[in-house]
């Protein structure tokens, strides 16, 4: 987009700057890496937007300057480490629309959080078949405008995700442009663990592998856990310093020890190790500071643990893991209201959360703990309506009947929870509850007396 004298005008300390910025790092963190004060660092990014003849952090991070000038890294690099490119279609019509428009590039900002994709902002006949994933946007003006995204698969017509965005005030721009770039890695997500799951020549792609083992522990599919662990291990040993990688296999480990899948002991020294590693070499990054949360969970540290998450959340309030973690650590340790304070922020952020099992059942439990039996039992009706097979939803229902002394409806859900889980027993309670004190659990269980 520019010629090699406007590249040439960026001097080596700026590109670093330039090249952090479009990691999605922030001021403070560039500043923090580079040991430098944040004034130089707003100096030199006033002096790279000049240069480059933008105006914002967002419209510098998408320049699309020729790979060796901006990363300085090797011409030789290995495809297998490349970046994500994801390309937004440049259109003129955002420009009539300036909320769209800022939606759209607070959006830009948002993925760049993430740190793993390379953005660009580009016509349509530049996208070509280096691109990843394909963003296309339209929008229209009225009262506020409307602003309709598609996510498309590389630069195929295979579609992953459309939404119609309408915005009324400026307001709304940042807690928009969160919730749409949750929903594009979502989608992105999913899309690369199918395409890894099909395709044997994508196993050695960090991006395509690590997806695949985040949808795997998601869902709490053990039978592939071995190939996980196994595939990221194998990819982060040739491309050390991947701070996602090593992230999501500290996961796999962690999701493996909650389920009782592996030694606690074993794997537990597995994150610190791949945590403390991390932390010498990024100890900012948000992925290095998770793994420090994740090791401090399992050593006891819980408010360690707490405070690595509540940090993560500040820089970067779209990242759905940290929300649900932290949510389960406020509950461990008693703290209800904040536990209740943060389920309702996420329902802002994620709004398809409120369909999602986990939040339901966690804020009913929260309820039941507080004797909000109303409230307790109507979320478990609607997590029942929609998935009639969970036993915390059932349970719950039990022990808010029992509570009220409705027994003949109390064993209505008895008889349910017999019906769809035959071998159940009220001894199967404290596997569901391990983590919970134990006082909650006596609590909780002194509820189900007619469960055998």
């Amino acid at each position: 987009m520019f010629g090699k004298s406007k590249k040439e005008e960026l001097s080596s300390r700026q590109l670093e700057v330039l090249n952090l910025l479009r990691r999605g790092l922030t001021n403070g963190e560039i500043c923090r890496t580079l040991n430098i004060s944040e004034n130089t660092v707003k100096t030199h990014l006033a002096n790279i937007y000049k240069i480059l003849d933008v105006t914002n952090r967002t419209e510098a991070a998408s320049i699309d300057l020729t790979e060796e000038n901006f990363s300085q890294r090797p011409s030789s690099q290995s495809p297998n480490k490349r970046e994500i490119v994801v390309a937004f279609e440049k259109n003129s019509i955002l420009e009539s629309t300036p909320l769209a428009y800022s939606v759209v590039c607070a959006t830009i900002e948002a993925l760049h959080q993430y740190h793993i994709f390379k953005i660009q902002v580009v016509p349509p006949e530049q996208i070509n078949n280096g691109t990843d994933y394909q963003i296309k946007l339209t929008a229209t003006h009225g009262s506020g405008d409307s602003l309709f995204i598609t996510l498309y698969q590389d630069e195929s017509s295979t579609l992953l995700w459309s939404n119609l965005q309408k915005i009324k005030s400026e307001d709304e721009i940042k807690l928009f442009a969160a919730r749409i770039a949750i929903q594009i890695f979502r989608n992105m997500t999913i899309s690369a663990a199918s395409k890894y799951a099909e395709n044997s020549d994508l196993k050695s792609d960090w991006w395509y592998a690590s997806s695949f083992a985040n949808v795997m522990m998601e869902n709490r599919n053990r039978d592939e856990f071995s190939k996980c662990e196994s595939s990221l291990q194998s990819i982060l040993d040739s491309q050390k310093g991947n701070g996602y990688l090593a992230y999501t296999l500290a996961n796999v480990y962690y999701t493996a020890i909650i389920e009782n899948w592996v030694d606690a002991t074993i794997y537990t020294s597995k994150i610190g190790a791949l945590a403390c590693e991390a932390m010498r070499n990024t100890p900012y990054s948000a992925y290095s500071q998770f793994m420090m949360a994740l090791y401090n969970i399992l050593i006891g540290n819980k408010s360690d643990a707490i405070a690595y998450f509540e940090q993560i959340l500040e820089a970067n309030p779209q990242d759905v893991m940290a929300r649900r973690y932290l949510t389960q650590i406020f509950l461990l340790v008693g703290k209800q209201k904040e536990a209740l304070k943060l389920l309702d922020e996420n329902s802002l952020y994620i709004p398809d959360v409120n369909q999602q099992p986990f939040q339901l059942i966690a804020k009913s439990f929260i309820y039941l703990l507080q004797d909000e039996y109303e409230k307790c039992e109507l979320i478990s009706q609607q997590v029942l309506m929609i998935h009639p097979a969970t036993p915390f939803a059932r349970l719950f229902m039990i022990a808010c009947n029992n509570k009220k002394g409705n027994l003949k409806e109390s064993h209505k859900h008895v008889q349910k929870l017999r019906e769809y889980h035959p071998n159940f027993k009220k001894n199967d309670v404290k596997e569901f509850l391990k983590g919970v004190t134990e006082e909650q659990q006596e609590c909780f269980i002194s509820l189900l007396w007619n469960l055998d």
